[in-house]
């Protein structure tokens, strides 16, 4: 199963880089088991060059404010693996820009992480359809970041219409 997940690890040399990302994650006080299921889930994560799997890690305690107890830490982790640092900025610059703050951010990413997983382009549009067209404040969104993952054209907005219709009947 993990095979099929990141096929690079019949040609990659693992001996390298495991070791040290399973030593790191024990080290964060985490089980043979949660490693295991990190491992199964994720890959790619472990296959990380364990410098960079470091400053993800700090990136999720010391920037984020994920507790490192809570069980969104590794999904922090797995998000954070595949975004390159002037990605994940891009993407923070475009949360700012719609007045977001630090807080709100952080508030965002602890539940879930996979919030940072969307492009930049889906989360303008979609901060721009809630907090422009539905006049969400940040701190609203932040607190139901599960918004910010469905789809617009799918979800969202034929339920807006719905909403609308119903008022305007009423």
């Amino acid at each position: 199963m993990v095979l099929k997940k990141e096929p690079r690890l019949i040609s990659q040399n693992i001996s390298k880089v495991l070791p040290p990302n399973i030593a790191l994650l024990q080290n964060l006080g985490f089980s043979q088991i949660d490693i295991a299921t990190f491992f199964q889930r994720y890959p790619r994560c472990l296959l990380r060059n364990p410098v960079c799997l470091q400053r993800v890690v700090h990136q999720a305690e010391e920037i984020f404010h994920i507790p490192r107890g809570s069980r969104m830490f590794l999904h922090g982790i797995a998000a954070l693996v595949p975004l390159h640092e002037s990605t994940l900025e891009k993407k923070l610059d475009i949360y700012r820009s719609f007045g977001w703050s630090h807080s709100d951010i952080c508030t965002m990413v602890r539940k879930p992480p996979s919030c940072l997983t969307s492009s930049e382009a889906k989360i303008r549009i979609t901060l721009k359809f809630f907090m422009n067209e539905l006049g969400y404040e940040p701190s609203n969104l932040a607190s139901h970041k599960l918004l910010l993952k469905h789809s617009l054209k799918k979800r969202i907005m034929p339920r807006n219409e719905i909403f609308k219709f119903l008022k305007k009947t009423s």
